[in-house]
């Protein structure tokens, strides 16, 4: 994992991931959005962290705590 400089946040991936969007083509144009891009650690980090609480969330399931 990569710290990034701004924010010292643990940054997933590597900054040759790429991330693809489907969009309404209204608003602002991205041409990339890889990992070392703020929409591309922003998508990420969202993911992680869903991903993040969803595991927690099912290991509370399996231990009969929910």
């Amino acid at each position: 994992n990569i710290v990034l400089e701004e924010g010292g946040q643990t940054a997933t991936g590597t900054t040759t991931d790429a991330i693809l969007i489907a969009a309404t083509q209204q608003g602002e144009a991205y041409r990339y959005a890889g990992t070392a891009t703020r929409l591309g650690y922003a998508v990420g980090r969202t993911v992680y962290e869903a991903t993040k609480r969803s595991a927690a969330q099912c290991l509370k399931r399996m231990e009969g705590l929910v």
